[in-house]
C-alpha cells in the first residue's frame, strides 16, 4: 500500500489521501497547488511533500509556519510513521502505508483537481500582487472564463478588498464592448473570486506591441484606435486603464480586438459607489460586511505610483501614449524623445519626393503623416484629444485600405493578357 496522509483537520477531514511514490507535491492555498487547502491561515504555496527514496520530507514553502508534532519547522524533515502535522488551520497524519481500516475513506485523486465550485481551473493566465487569474471552463456549460482570484492576504486588507470588488461591481454594470464582462462575484471556501470573459488567443498589449512589430500599417491602426476609444470611454466612466505599463490590456495575436482586463476606478469613483446600496447587496451576497470597508475611509496614496492609478492622466498625454504605441507598431522600433524630430524630417522630405531614411521611407506617406500629427507637438493639426486622434486614425486606415484596394486591381489587369479578337469575315 502506498504512503498517504490522513486529515483530522479542515474541510477534508475524515480523508485518506493517497501519496504518488515518486512525485513530489505542493500544498496551499493557490489552484496551481497538488494539494488545494482553503482559507486565509494558508499560503499560496505552503508546503511541499517531497518524495526521497522509499519515504518522503515535509519542506515549508510559504511565510505562514509548518509545524511538524506541534513544533514550527524551517528546513526539510524527514516525515516518520503517524508524524502529525499542520499547515494553518489544516491537520494530517502522515502514514508511511495507509491502513487497511481507512481504505473506505480512500481518495485516490489526492483531491487535487483544481475545481472552484462548478470551474475547472485550465491554467493561469495573468497575476499582479492582488491578483491571480486562471483560464477556467464552466463544467455546466462549456464556455471558457476568466476566473480572477483575490489573494488571501489581500482579503484581510479592508482597501484591497474593498477596491477588488467595487471592479466587480463596474465590470458587472459597465455594458462596453472593449471591458471584459464580468458574470459574477462569488466566494467558496475563504476563496473570493470574479468570473470574467476570456479573450482566446489573446495577449497583453505591451507583449502584442515587442512581438508584433513592425506591423502591417492597417493593423497598427486599427489597435491603436481601439486603444484610443478605450482610453476616451474610460474617461467618461472615471476608469484607469493601462496604467501599469499596459499589462491591463489584451490584443489578439491578429491585432483584431482589443478588450482591457484590468482597472482601476478613480478614487472619486470609489467613494460614490461604496455608499450605494448595490454595493452594500454585492457585499452581502459574499457574506462579506460592508460597513468595515466603507468605514476604512478614503487614506492618501503613499506613493507616487499608487496616486496615478486613483486618477485619470491629462487627455494630452494619453492622446500622446497612443501615438508612441502607434510609431513602435509601425516601425518595430520603441520610442524615444528624438523619435519626434526624425518623424518630422521625414515627413518633409517625403513630400518633397526626396528619400527618407530607409525606417520611414518604407512606411505609406498617410502613415507617416499621422504619426507626425500625433507626435510632433509644433505640427499645425497636432492632436491634443482622443476624440481628435481617432476620428483621424478611422479616416487613415479608410484611405489606406481604398489604395491597398486599387492597388491590388491594378496588379490584377496588368497580370490579365488580353484575348485576341477574332474578326472573321464570315462574322
Amino acid at each position: 500500500m502506498a504512503a498517504a496522509l490522513q486529515a483530522v483537520k479542515g474541510y477534508l477531514r475524515g480523508r485518506v489521501l493517497l501519496l504518488p511514490a515518486s512525485k513530489s507535491l505542493v500544498l496551499g492555498r493557490s489552484l496551481e497547488s497538488d494539494l488545494v487547502l482553503f482559507g486565509g491561515t494558508v499560503d499560496e504555496r505552503h508546503a511541499e511533500i517531497r518524495a526521497v527514496g522509499s519515504g518522503h520530507q515535509l519542506v515549508p514553502r510559504g511565510k505562514k509556519p509548518v509545524r511538524l508534532g506541534g513544533k514550527r519547522i524551517k528546513k526539510a524533515v524527514p516525515l516518520a510513521q503517524d508524524d502529525t502535522f499542520e499547515l494553518g488551520a489544516h491537520q494530517f497524519i502522515y502514514h508511511a502505508e495507509a491502513p487497511d481500516s481507512h481504505l473506505r475513506d480512500l481518495d485516490r485523486r489526492l483531491h487535487a483537481t483544481p475545481d472552484l465550485e462548478r470551474y475547472r481551473m485550465l491554467r493561469k493566465i495573468a497575476a499582479n500582487q492582488a491578483e491571480i487569474t486562471y483560464l477556467g471552463i464552466d463544467q455546466d456549460t462549456g464556455d471558457r472564463q476568466g476566473i480572477r482570484i483575490l489573494k488571501a492576504e489581500r482579503q484581510a486588507h479592508p482597501l484591497e478588498l474593498r477596491k477588488f470588488i467595487v471592479r466587480a461591481l463596474i465590470g458587472l454594470v459597465l455594458g462596453n464592448e472593449y471591458f471584459l464582462e464580468v458574470h459574477g462575484l462569488r466566494t467558496s471556501g475563504g476563496i473570493l473570486y470574479a468570473v470574467l470573459d476570456h479573450v482566446e488567443s489573446a495577449m497583453k498589449l505591451e507583449q502584442f506591441v515587442r512581438e508584433k512589430s513592425p506591423a502591417t500599417p492597417l493593423t497598427a491602426i486599427e489597435v491603436s484606435r481601439q486603444l484610443a476609444e478605450i482610453l476616451a470611454f474610460a474617461r467618461t466612466r472615471r476608469i484607469v486603464v493601462a496604467k501599469r505599463k499596459k499589462s491591463g490590456v489584451l490584443v489578439a495575436r491578429n491585432g483584431s480586438v482589443v478588450r482591457v482586463q484590468a482597472f482601476d476606478p478613480t478614487r472619486e469613483l470609489e467613494r460614490e459607489l461604496v455608499h450605494l446600496q448595490v454595493f452594500r447587496d454585492l457585499c452581502e451576497s459574499i457574506d462579506v460586511d460592508p460597513v468595515p470597508l466603507v468605514e476604512a475611509g478614503f487614506p492618501e496614496p503613499k506613493n507616487e505610483a499608487d496616486a496615478r492609478l486613483g486618477q485619470l492622466a491629462d487627455e494630452y498625454a494619453e492622446a500622446y501614449s497612443v501615438g508612441r504605441i502607434l510609431f513602435h507598431l509601425l516601425t518595430g522600433r520603441g520610442f524615444a524623445p528624438s523619435v519626434v524630430k526624425e518623424v518630422q524630417a521625414a515627413g518633409i522630405l517625403r513630400r518633397r519626393d526626396r528619400e527618407a531614411a530607409p525606417l520611414y521611407q518604407r512606411l505609406p506617406l498617410k502613415a507617416l503623416e499621422l504619426l507626425e500629427r500625433a507626435l510632433v507637438p509644433r505640427h499645425r493639426k497636432h492632436h491634443k484629444t482622443l476624440d481628435s486622434l481617432i476620428e483621424d486614425l478611422g479616416d487613415t486606415a479608410e484611405l489606406l485600405l481604398e489604395e491597398t484596394v486599387a492597388e491590388d486591381l491594378e496588379e490584377a489587369v496588368d497580370a490579365t493578357e488580353p484575348e485576341e479578337l477574332d474578326l472573321d469575315d464570315d462574322d
